[in-house]
């Protein structure tokens, strides 16, 4: 039954919500430090959000259906830690540690 998850999906969309809010506060400050990479990975979350909450709406008699939802959930969550690193190194002025060589191991290049 649909009603019982609509707590949950509900708490999805406006944590979602939040995220998209911060993206643009980031975004419209782009010029501090680490700023750019705060918008991104608040744009990410908040997106892997909205696909949770649709995820969660699917009925499990929808297996087709619920297995791509969450495939997609995971496609826009996994570079979530990466941009999280770039943020704190950016945050903590550690710029030095984000070279070309090891960006291009954690993306998985």
């Amino acid at each position: 039954m649909i009603w019982q998850r609509w707590p949950y999906i509900l708490v999805m969309l406006m944590a979602a919500c939040v995220m998209f809010a911060l993206a643009a506060y980031g975004w419209r400050r782009r010029s501090a430090p680490a700023a750019t990479a705060f918008a991104v990975l608040s744009l990410v979350v908040g997106c892997a959000g909205i696909i949770g909450a649709l995820e969660s709406a699917i009925p499990a008699t929808a297996f087709d259906a619920k297995v791509a939802a969450k495939t997609l959930y995971a496609a826009w969550l996994a570079p979530a830690p990466v941009l999280l690193f770039i943020f704190a190194a950016q945050y903590t002025h550690r710029e030095r540690w984000l070279t070309k060589g090891l960006l291009a191991l954690i993306w998985g290049w």
